[in-house]
């Protein structure tokens, strides 16, 4: 190991995502780490031609002559990897020294075997450093939302704490991916497939961690590209792919989320609250200057 680096290997898979890649990959390519690896799932907008011909000393691109999917393409940059520990990277997402140095430490500290800090979701048109002031901004509200199956990784804690799953961008050993690979039955967004990960690896002996003392930062969600498709496709494949998970650990989830509901109506639920979601961001994205005006009279009531 170069003693400068820290042993990670940052796995970035990304299908037609060169603009947000000509955003995120310089911050990457900072990191104290040994090697940066792009894993081009079948791009066609000129992703290839913009980064293969790199010469960084921890980069690596690869490209997938087929497109395999997120869970694919993840699975790829394991099985391409060849360092102790892993960080799974986003193409629309921002991270600094600090953050992968300290949850490093804590990980090691703690014996555990994932970690992820605080996920930022960046507003329309907000820069990273705005973001990151807005994110300094203590956050301590609910951090678990039963009818979305989800946590709410900006959430501001006092401590770090230990949990069934984390968002996708977390640090952990290298080993577990191996053991206990992505599933690719999650499709189209792809929307399941890391709490079936964490999930897998966790009712097999994983230790997960989450400790919001540091912060990364994800684009705006324009469904530009990548898995994101289109906001109703995403309703779409949201349902599917919740119907696919709960198939799996329904019995799990329900503990883990105190939910005293039957299965079909927590999914009927489910699906009601993201079509309320998607309607939402398609009336931000088509109708910005309504949605304001909306968000303004709900805030001043």
């Amino acid at each position: 190991m170069n003693n400068k680096f820290l042993p990670i290997t940052v796995i970035i898979p990304s299908y037609n995502r060169l603009e947000q890649l000509k955003l995120t990959l310089s911050h990457y390519l900072a990191l104290p780490v040994e090697q940066v690896l792009l894993i081009d799932d079948g791009s066609t907008d000129g992703t290839e031609e913009e980064f293969s011909k790199i010469s960084h000393e921890k980069f690596l691109y690869y490209k997938n002559q087929n497109n395999l999917g997120l869970p694919g393409a993840r699975n790829k940059g394991i099985e391409l990897s060849q360092t102790e520990y892993v960080l799974m990277g986003e193409d629309d997402l921002y991270m600094d020294e600090a953050y992968v140095r300290r949850l490093f430490d804590k990980l090691r500290e703690l014996k555990g075997d994932f970690i992820a800090g605080r996920l930022i979701n960046m507003a329309l048109g907000e820069s990273l450093k705005d973001a990151t002031k807005r994110s300094l901004i203590s956050n301590n509200g609910q951090f678990k939302y039963p009818q979305t199956l989800a946590f709410d990784y900006s959430c501001s804690l006092n401590d770090i704490i230990e949990t069934p799953y984390v968002h996708a961008c977390s640090l952990y050993r290298v080993e577990w991916a191996r053991r206990f690979p992505y599933s690719r039955r999650y499709t189209g967004n792809a929307l399941r497939e890391e709490s079936h990960f964490y999930l897998n690896a966790y009712k097999n002996g994983a230790k997960i961690f989450f400790d919001s003392s540091v912060s990364s930062y994800h684009m705006y969600h324009d469904y530009g590209g990548g898995c994101r498709i289109t906001q109703w496709k995403y309703f779409f494949y949201g349902c599917l792919n919740t119907h696919r998970f709960l198939d799996s650990y329904w019995l799990d989830i329900k503990d883990i989320f105190e939910i005293n509901k039957s299965r079909c109506f927590f999914e009927m639920c489910y699906s009601c609250h993201l079509a309320l979601s998607s309607f939402k961001h398609w009336l931000s994205m088509s109708f910005p200057n309504l949605h304001g005006r909306l968000k303004s009279l709900k805030k001043s009531k």
